[in-house]
């Protein structure tokens, strides 16, 4: 039976909590990702392929036309930051690219066990970092190649190591700062709310001394990552994601609203636990989460599902940077608040078949997590398949709805030249597209929707309309295939 994970040795915790991720782990591989369904894990994959040539460029790799990679100078360097693809490298080196998905689940197991120290250090059952384990957004996240959750392991250890007496510590806090950022640069925001842990009160002695040297230790890899942006893009700072990122007052009230909702509802009023945690965390807790929900509350873009259930899990992407953070001090509010009262009302036994019921739930949910994006999986695989068949090896296809990102990773043939239809709302392919009219062979139309029966969008119809383009039959009732003949344009 589970045990009270307010009420027991720390040794039954921990065992309570490594069997839980075990069934986490084998859940995992009972439905282990079948192909990268997110734009932004096409990069970090292309980059570790790169670099497990012995390359930065795409050109040095000898793998020319890389998606997600841009030119600067005379070559090809990828687009995303360098951390999430350093933790794939290993996996990818020995099982291939469908290897670094066994990257995302070791990383959220170690987040879980580093949140479990946490909790150990702070007087708590480690079993209360089944909250990070089975947290919807951290979970189905888990199953892609992105580096926020990276980041934000590097925040979680920053804020653990700030609550340890002795310079040694606070250098190592800047350190976990700066390897966070590595993985997320935006991570480095984290770095006042960690300092602030040494000089709120109360102050131990040597505080200022502390939060020099943890600034420090966060500069040093800072620096690192100062030369390797100017090694290869020639600008100290992020050459790409920061320029392209639209930050504006006029997002600010409906993010802030949809962060909060989301906060209060996965784990119920959980947005408030920092304000209510009294531990040695917590000024790094209320630091770090109230610093970045600021900052993504400016943002012009959350990610965004099907429905108001799935944005709600995976729209705190973004914010996941603070909330391993966030549930560190979630369960130490709950465990001063919550647990302790109902335990006395209902009695050890009670409780204890409450604790085992509750964990059965929450691996029974991610299973249902797991199956639902699993499906999502499949049928992008689906539509892959259904442009493979149609579509000749090396033909040209202009691309929409997120087609593209299914053939950005070169495993083989087919190898297509890809032109996208549009880049946000700039449309690139027009009758009259000189690339298009240069064409001596047929050239596809490729249109991935949401759900079948959406209507095209204009750019497409203006395509299909100026070179008399045919329809394609495909299995797919998302997909939208069109072809067009040499010489049909009107």
């Amino acid at each position: 039976m589970m045990t009270d994970p307010t009420d027991t040795p720390t040794s039954r915790g921990t065992a309570a909590l490594a069997a839980l991720m075990l069934a986490y782990a084998a859940l995992f591989v009972a439905y282990y990702p079948p192909l990268a369904g997110i734009e932004d894990e096409v990069g970090y994959v292309n980059q570790a392929l790169v670099w497990s040539r012995g390359a930065l460029s795409a050109e040095g790799a000898g793998l020319p036309g890389l998606a997600d990679f841009a030119q600067f100078g005379d070559r090809h360097y990828a687009l995303r930051h360098p951390g999430r693809s350093l933790l794939a490298l290993p996996f990818l080196a020995l099982g291939g690219v469908r290897a670094v998905f066994l990257s995302g689940l070791v990383l959220h197991l170690a987040t879980v066990a580093l949140g479990a120290a946490v909790l150990r250090r702070l007087g708590r059952s480690p079993l209360w970092a089944a909250l990070i384990l089975f947290h919807p957004t951290l979970a189905v996240y888990s199953r892609t190649m992105m580096g926020d959750e990276a980041a934000g392991a590097g925040v979680l250890l920053a804020a653990l190591l700030a609550t340890v007496p002795g310079v040694a510590a606070a250098v190592g806090a800047g350190l976990a700062v700066g390897l966070a950022a590595v993985m997320r640069y935006h991570a480095a925001l984290a770095l006042p709310a960690v300092a602030l842990v040494y000089l709120a009160p109360p102050r131990r002695p040597g505080a200022f001394r502390d939060a020099v040297a943890c600034v420090l230790g966060a500069g040093a890899v800072g620096g690192l990552l100062v030369v390797y942006n100017l090694t290869l893009y020639g600008n100290p700072f992020d050459p790409y994601n920061a320029k392209n990122g639209a930050f504006s007052s006029q997002y600010f009230l409906p993010h802030l609203g949809f962060y909060a909702a989301a906060l209060t509802a996965i784990w119920p009023l959980m947005l408030f636990a920092p304000l209510l945690d009294r531990s040695p965390l917590r000024w790094a807790a209320r630091g770090t989460c109230g610093l970045f929900l600021l900052f993504v509350s400016f943002y012009y873009f959350h990610d965004r599902g099907p429905n108001l259930a799935a944005t709600l899990v995976v729209g705190q992407r973004l914010l996941s940077v603070a909330l391993p953070l966030w549930i560190v001090s979630y369960a130490v509010v709950l465990d001063d608040l919550v647990a302790g009262p109902l335990r006395r009302r209902l009695g050890r036994r009670a409780w204890a078949a409450l604790i085992a019921a509750g964990c059965t739930g929450l691996l029974a949910a991610t299973g249902l997590l797991f199956e639902r994006h699993q499906e999502h999986l499949n049928r992008l695989l689906a539509a892959r398949a259904a442009v493979r068949a149609a579509v000749p090896d090396g033909a040209t296809v202009v691309g929409h709805g997120g087609i593209i990102k299914l053939f950005g990773i070169p495993m083989g043939p087919p190898s297509y030249r890809w032109r996208p239809l549009m880049f946000n709302t700039a449309v690139l392919a027009t009758p009259g597209d000189p690339y298009l009219d240069a064409e001596r062979r047929p050239w596809y139309l490729a249109v991935l929707n949401e759900a079948p029966g959406v209507p095209l969008p204009d750019a497409a119809l203006a395509l299909i309309d100026g070179y008399r383009m045919e329809p394609v039959a495909t299995p797919d009732p998302r997909l939208d295939l069109y072809v067009a003949r040499p010489g049909a344009r009107r």
